[in-house]
């Protein structure tokens, strides 16, 4: 597995500049590409309700990810209601949670809401992904905050575009994400900086 954030110094961490990530994420961290045995990962954990994953996820990220503790707010992308209905568990929300406990993170708080079913985009080629900002809501005031993200993988960015237009036309300040895996190395930097 290549780890995309290596914290074996921990001088080394990787930040993506604004002009190479996600329209509306200020700072973008994944600890692993999506390919190689990760994907078979994340689908056993997100499809076949292997829970017990969640905490050695979390371990890895807090193992391999520094975030800064300058956020308002924590939370992150939800999983509709009847994805969790049929699932029976949010991974995100289980993950978010495990960040927390293990001291990377601050405790989240749920803030987005999906106003409709989320499309299956991994269904489709990552150029013809879009979401609309109108498909998520705030249940909270993020008027003046600093938001961290959290969400599993990153491959098109229409997902964390979307929530972050959404969280900074209600008044967010930054609106930043920290993901399990990245598909996409174009955005990575070309020099490594702390975030």
């Amino acid at each position: 597995m290549e780890r995309v954030a290596d914290r074996t110094n921990i001088e080394t961490h990787y930040s993506v500049p604004r002009a190479q990530t996600v329209a509306g994420i200020s700072h973008l961290q994944s600890v692993f590409y999506y390919r190689d045995v990760v994907p078979d990962l994340l689908i056993r954990w997100k499809y076949n309700g292997m829970v017990e994953l969640t905490d050695i996820i979390a371990y890895w990220e807090t193992h391999n990810c520094e975030v800064s503790y300058s956020y308002d707010l924590v939370t992150i992308i939800p999983c509709h209601w009847r994805r969790r209905l049929i699932r029976g568990f949010d991974h995100i929300w289980l993950l978010a949670n495990a960040l927390a406990k293990q001291g990377l993170i601050q405790t989240p708080v749920k803030t987005l809401q999906h106003s409709k079913p989320l499309p299956f985009l991994h269904l489709q080629a990552a150029s013809d992904r879009h979401i609309d900002p109108d498909h998520f809501r705030t249940v909270r005031s993020v008027k003046d905050k600093r938001i961290l993200i959290i969400d599993d993988v990153i491959t098109s960015g229409a997902t964390l575009s979307a929530a972050a237009a959404v969280l900074k036309r209600e008044g967010a300040l930054e609106v930043s994400a920290l993901t399990v895996a990245t598909s996409r190395e174009v955005l990575l930097p070309a020099s490594r900086t702390r975030v």
